[in-house]
């Protein structure tokens, strides 16, 4: 609930839209003139302009995966791609062709001919 949120809490809030979710942490719990929660994004220097109000916050964090974004980002670069998924998969593809095998009954039929 709203309520139970304390400075140095992670929350995740909707914009005034509603059409984005953001989790910053929570820098000032404002109770004046109503609740609302002043955040700011750990990499950012500053804290968000705008207060978020209690009918914005979704919820609480209650786990955090530190650098996670970092590696979610990376994976969406080309180099990213190929070293987390294209290359990984192509291993597991040539591990299934069992292309050894495949290589030595070829040259068993080549030195029957």
């Amino acid at each position: 609930a709203p309520q139970d949120v304390k400075v140095g809490d992670i929350i995740m809030y909707s914009s005034l839209s509603g059409n984005f979710y953001t989790s910053h942490r929570v820098v000032q719990v404002l109770s004046q003139p109503t609740l609302s929660f002043v955040t700011q994004g750990d990499m950012n220097q500053h804290p968000d302009p705008s207060p978020i109000l209690p009918g914005q916050v979704m919820g609480k964090c209650h786990i955090a995966l530190p650098y996670l974004g970092y590696l979610i980002m990376y994976i969406r670069t080309l180099p990213g791609l190929l070293i987390v998924i294209i290359i990984p998969g192509l291993f597991l593809i040539l591990s299934e062709l069992d292309l050894p095998g495949y290589w030595r009954s070829w040259k068993a039929r080549k030195k029957t001919e």
